[in-house]
């Protein structure tokens, strides 16, 4: 058997390997924690500034929530110090401002923080640390509300996630303390001599859904004029566990030509084994089918290169035969044929049929000239934790695999090993290690957990 080499026309094919029995609907999540909370008030100055320290339990990673309240409401210029993000701010009218940021505390921080607030006027600050937060993401939804009454009430909100910690803010404009909402637990109730006043109230939500408004008694008991505001934060999504069965890979081979051909013996020991043959055609060729021990395998992909002359294929067969098999493509041209074998995959839906976002089972990336040393990174989207990719380039033997690649098939097929991924977005490279420009397409898939 002669092998033959398709150079010129490498397009390569990549898997995404998805091993676990966890959907994106059932991740689990580490629990959101605050700390102690800090705060600090300011004066009637030229420039007010507010300085709050930064809380002692504060670590790296934690998430921290800063409240400022003003006297002057909308009149108030407040600016923050560096790296911390606006949440929201609310104004009641020109009586009292709130205003809410969030910040990921870093490897270095500063003792403490200072926000600029022009004109002069009064103001008050608190910032509770939290860990467990979604530190890409940590806010879910948020909302603000004003009034003039004696109760203060924190607006309803909806979440989206599950486990979300809500918080609760308060400000009124002049002296008083707050009470503390039904269910929720007091972080700290600033009392100042002439105003502004500001808490800060926090719950653990284990549902998504509506909040429920917060309402929060004033004290001393008279009308005031008030901001409030609720916050969701994000929880951030613990590591998947590790699946009881992880799809893993098996054999591999490859062999090109004019109705190529190989031999391949799938294992044993495992279970749950799925067979798949990726087929490359130089020029005009095409191939009709492929057997794998005589059984038509079902055809998952037909797809042209990019320069218009060649195509790419993928087959595939469910529980192949044990022993010795050849696996045979019946082609017009030469063909580069990869046959491999995977144990641990889903023998009734094998592949996430939305891996492209758009209901399609691959994802293609066309590129008719990559340069020398040039890195090809293809994205999908699982739907399933603990994924893992393969990459077959079809005995290109100047295009060789990216970061992470672990040799399957010589010079052939690479994977990223016990590599695993939580659900979500997966890529996988290849690598132009020729001296000239290459035309490389790339084509990914994701094979499903069977348990």
């Amino acid at each position: 058997m002669h092998t033959h080499f398709v150079r010129n026309y490498p397009i390569s094919i990549a898997i995404v390997v998805a091993a676990s029995v966890f959907s994106i609907a059932a991740v689990s999540f580490a629990a959101i924690v605050s700390g102690n909370s800090t705060t600090g008030s300011s004066s009637n100055v030229t420039i007010t500034q507010l300085t709050l320290a930064k809380p002692a339990s504060a670590a790296e990673g934690n998430i921290l929530i800063a409240t400022i309240s003003t006297n002057d409401g909308a009149a108030s210029n407040v600016t923050p110090p560096a790296g911390w993000t606006q949440i929201l701010r609310t104004n009641n009218s020109n009586n009292v401002a709130l205003l809410s940021y969030w910040k990921v505390v870093g490897a270095s921080e500063p003792s403490s923080y200072q926000w600029q607030i022009t004109p002069s006027t009064n103001a008050v600050g608190g910032i509770t640390p939290y860990s467990g937060v979604d530190t890409s993401n940590p806010i879910d939804v948020s909302d603000g509300s004003t009034g003039h009454s004696k109760i203060a009430i924190a607006p309803s909100i909806t979440t989206t996630e599950a486990g979300d910690e809500v918080v609760a803010l308060f400000a009124q404009s002049a002296r008083g303390s707050f009470s503390t909402p039904t269910g929720m637990t007091e972080k700290y109730d600033i009392n100042r001599s002439s105003g502004p006043s500001l808490a800060s109230d926090e719950a653990l939500q284990a549902a998504a859904g509506p909040t429920g408004s917060k309402s929060s008694n004033l004290s001393p008991a008279a009308s005031r004029q008030w901001a409030t505001q609720t916050i969701a934060l994000r929880q951030v999504s613990a590591p998947p566990p590790p699946p009881s069965t992880p799809i893993a890979f098996d054999a591999g081979v490859s062999n090109g030509g004019i109705n190529p051909s190989v031999a391949i013996t799938r294992g044993t020991s495992a279970s749950n084994y799925v067979g798949i043959a990726t087929a490359v055609c130089v020029s005009a060729g095409t191939v009709s089918g492929v057997t794998w021990g005589g059984s038509a395998m079902t055809q998952l992909m037909d797809e042209a290169e990019s320069s218009g002359a060649g195509h790419a294929y993928w087959f595939y067969i469910i529980n192949p035969s044990t022993g010795s098999q050849t696996v045979a493509a019946a082609s017009s041209a030469i063909c580069q044929l990869s046959a491999l074998t995977y144990s641990g995959v889903n023998q009734s839906t094998p592949f996430d049929t939305n891996f492209d976002g758009a209901s399609h089972s691959y994802v293609k990336n066309l590129n008719a000239s990559v340069s020398p040393g040039t890195e090809v990174t293809t994205t999908g989207t699982t739907h399933v934790d603990n994924s893992y990719a393969v990459l077959a380039d079809n005995y290109q033997v100047d295009i060789t695999g990216g970061a992470n690649a672990t040799e399957r098939v010589p010079k052939a097929v690479y994977d990223r090993g016990s590599v695993t991924h939580p659900a979500g977005s997966v890529s996988i490279g290849i690598l132009n290690n020729s001296g000239s420009n290459e035309l490389i397409d790339t084509f990914m898939i994701a094979l499903q957990p069977a348990n």
